[in-house]
């Protein structure tokens, strides 16, 4: 569901603008702004309720009359949305257990540590988790909501800061913008204990505002992918599924009964599971809608063909924002903050430019992508999978193996014990995604190349691996 959204927003200014440079040194080229205080700070460091939160976001309804007030104002239609989203998707998040435990583990390790964080962090993050207006019933609701006001709220927010780049891109000797307190993260106690007390205050630059764009693009992209595919009812399939593997595991424990050489083992018992559950969705009737495309269209487009831009551009935001740090740090020679331990944008950038290049040109169609150690390649064509045309992308069950897709092997290292082994896929080019597959084997090794020698990452790494 995407649900880590909800840290993620209470958190990216300061992810993102965090990674900002510190303030140049008096030797540097780049000019800086003459920066004052900001009028903002001391309105977050004084947050006692979450009334406060959405009173300080619903102040830039109006015109913004300086910069920083912009990029709030920019940030503030999808963050007022978002107020209450735990509880609002408390209801269908408690249907799936496992989600479920992870999600209140999570936010209660976080929540126990705020005795140590400064005072206006607690209803921050409130804010985002305590009880809101419009509870979703089914998950078709939290995705209506997505594609019907958060993606186009997103999207607001991404013209509105496309206005300030462009207003101030050319501005001579690319002064900063506005600076960030890290009093607003840390608190003000925990700032006066900064080694280097020119550190508190950073420097944010129209790289990090584009930057800031290629997050919500991201964001933008998995919502709509998200909204794509009908999961009402996975709560179900996952309960009977966790049916299946309760008894596996009894016909685990009643094998043992009959002797050592009879008992089956751990693996047998969850393949025994997972093969039941496979074979109810593909039956059709009970799981007939699930996996499969919604009727869901904007601007004269499916949600899967936005979902794909969206992912695009957020790339190229976010290589457009390196090219520009890259660029200004070899004119100033200004060193990237000593916690992050990098010596400077430049060093530390160069990685990450080359697998965001090679994400770029998957995104934007068929490619061959080379393996970094021998003479092998594999043909990708990642625009398959945002094809509301294609039967495989229709149904994601045809994508999943059949009954004859297993066949019956004995362990090397335990030759008298018998288990089903994945030998096919209904698709082995899984849809168009690695045209010119012959066999499950080059499958299996395309796949592995992939991600073991190319490093294509998440999300792609993460599809591969749940179908084959």
């Amino acid at each position: 569901m995407k649900l880590l959204t909800i840290l993620f927003l209470s958190t990216f200014i300061s992810q993102t603008f965090g990674a900002s440079q510190k303030s140049p040194e008096k030797k540097a080229v780049r000019k800086v702004a003459s920066l004052g205080p900001s009028k903002y700070t001391e309105q977050i460091l004084n947050f006692r309720s979450t009334q406060d939160v959405s009173k300080f976001l619903g102040q830039f309804k109006g015109a913004a009359d300086d910069t920083e007030g912009a990029v709030y104002k920019a940030l503030s239609g999808p963050l007022l949305a978002l107020k209450g989203i735990y509880w609002r998707a408390n209801k269908i998040v408690s249907r799936v257990k496992l989600l479920d435990n992870t999600i209140d583990s999570s936010l209660n390790r976080y929540y126990s540590n705020f005795d140590i964080r400064p005072s206006h962090i607690p209803h921050i993050a409130n804010y985002f988790v305590s009880k809101s207006k419009g509870q979703f019933n089914k998950v078709s609701d939290f995705q209506n909501f997505s594609t019907s006001k958060l993606v186009p709220l997103i999207g607001r927010s991404i013209d509105s800061l496309d206005k300030i780049i462009e207003a101030k891109k050319n501005d001579e000797g690319n002064p900063a913008l506005f600076q960030l307190d890290l009093a607003t993260i840390y608190g003000e106690k925990r700032v006066e204990n900064l080694i280097n007390k020119k550190s508190r205050y950073l420097d944010i630059y129209v790289s990090d505002l584009v930057l800031l764009k290629g997050f919500l693009n991201d964001l933008r992209g998995s919502l709509a992918y998200f909204s794509s595919y009908n999961l009402n009812g996975i709560d179900k399939m996952i309960s009977v599924f966790r049916g299946y593997l309760v008894l596996g595991q009894t016909k685990q424990l009643f094998s043992r009964i009959k002797g050592k050489k009879k008992s089956m083992t751990n693996h047998q018992s969850v393949q025994h599971g997972k093969t039941k559950m496979l074979k109810l969705l593909k039956r059709g009737f009970l799981y007939k809608k699930l996996f499969t495309l919604r009727n869901v269209s904007y601007g004269g487009k499916h949600a899967l063909q936005w979902s794909r831009e969206y992912f695009l551009k957020g790339v190229q935001n976010k290589i457009a924002s390196i090219k520009m740090s890259n660029k200004n740090l070899e004119e100033s020679q200004v060193k990237r903050s000593r916690r992050f331990e990098i010596q400077s944008f430049n060093n530390f950038f160069k990685l990450s430019l080359k697998h965001l290049k090679l994400k770029e040109e998957l995104l934007k169609g068929p490619m061959v992508v080379h393996d970094r150690l021998f003479t092998e390649n594999v043909k990708v064509n990642t625009t398959a999978l945002f094809n509301p045309n294609n039967p495989y992308v229709k149904d994601l069950k045809k994508l999943m193996p059949n009954a004859n897709n297993f066949q019956v092997r004995k362990h090397n290292f335990q030759q008298d014990k018998k288990i089903k082994v994945k030998t096919g896929l209904p698709s082995l080019d899984l849809g168009g995604l690695l045209p010119g597959v012959k066999n499950f084997g080059e499958l299996k090794r395309k796949k592995f190349l992939l991600i073991q020698r190319a490093g294509v990452g998440f999300p792609l790494a993460t599809f591969l691996t749940v179908f084959i």
